[in-house]
């Protein structure tokens, strides 16, 4: 299908309308904004949606390129969750591309490996490092909290009459089962794996061809891009004095999330000093 086929377009930005209304009837604590995707799809929602609450969207590097990507991932959410929840919840809202639900799984199981580590460490801070977390108080304690942590994301599906069937993982069904995958879809996903749509750019890492660091090292605002906002203001009837990218700032500071040891070009493995074994004991 022509990603630049106007119709396509259209239908595009028709799905985004339909995520605009969630978020607007949601209104989330905190809005999960995946790089590189889903930067277009804040800077069209900003088009819908003039009012759109920008100072709720958090960046974070998700790409697989990224080098330990889900320790980054699962690093840069316990900062958010932290800075969102603290000990009274919080409720957060992600929106994705979703083809096959790989990267949208990836991103799920990430934030609820940080949500059940957040709500163990607080537990343990306020009942002492020994509290047993499988029963009693201080596991009821734990239960609360992590149950206090809400997420759920939407998921842009393309879903047209050329994508090949059974293409969509067991991954994206539990999560559609479990009611945290809000799935929209649409034909096509006209930005995805448009490199021209990405303006922003990681910085490579020096070792490893084709691995980049989870820090944003420049922009590159290509006029296709631009031409695509101004495309989609013309089918949404907004001024094209409107259109621009948005909250480069954000993006270009989300690494500040991500724990400082895996920002760096040094290598870390099991056997450094600073490496910590995240993975939340089970309660």
């Amino acid at each position: 299908m022509d990603p630049n086929n106007p119709k396509v377009i259209e239908n595009y930005v028709r799905s985004l309308e339909k995520a605009a209304k969630i978020i607007d009837d949601r209104k989330p604590d905190c809005i999960i904004a995946p790089m590189f995707g889903t930067v277009p799809f804040i800077d069209v929602l900003n088009l819908i949606n003039p009012q759109f609450p920008n100072d709720k969207v958090e960046y974070v590097p998700a790409s697989s390129c990224i080098y330990r990507v889900k320790e980054v991932l699962r690093g840069a959410f316990e900062g958010i969750i932290e800075n969102y929840a603290a000990s009274t919840g919080a409720t957060f809202l992600s929106i994705d591309e979703v083809v096959s639900g790989s990267s949208m799984d990836r991103v799920t199981k990430q934030f609820m490996f940080a949500r059940h580590s957040h709500a163990q460490k607080n537990t343990l801070d306020l009942y002492g490092d020994t509290a047993d977390l499988t029963r009693g108080p201080a596991h009821n304690y734990c239960e609360q909290l992590r149950e206090s942590i809400e997420y759920n994301t939407i998921g842009i599906v393309q879903r047209g009459p050329q994508t090949p069937p059974n293409t969509l993982r067991e991954e994206y069904f539990h999560w559609l089962n479990n009611g945290v995958l809000i799935p929209v879809e649409t034909e096509c996903i006209v930005t995805m794996d448009r490199t021209e749509f990405f303006p922003a750019r990681y910085k490579k890492k020096p070792d490893q061809k084709g691995t980049y660091l989870p820090v944003v090292d420049k922009f590159d605002i290509h006029p296709t891009y631009i031409d695509f906002l101004v495309e989609v203001s013309k089918i949404l009837g907004v001024p094209q004095e409107n259109v621009t990218m948005r909250n480069m700032g954000k993006i270009k500071e989300s690494y500040h999330w991500v724990p400082e040891h895996l920002r760096t070009m040094h290598e870390l493995d099991k056997t450094h000093p600073n490496f910590k074994d995240k993975k939340p004991q089970q309660s």
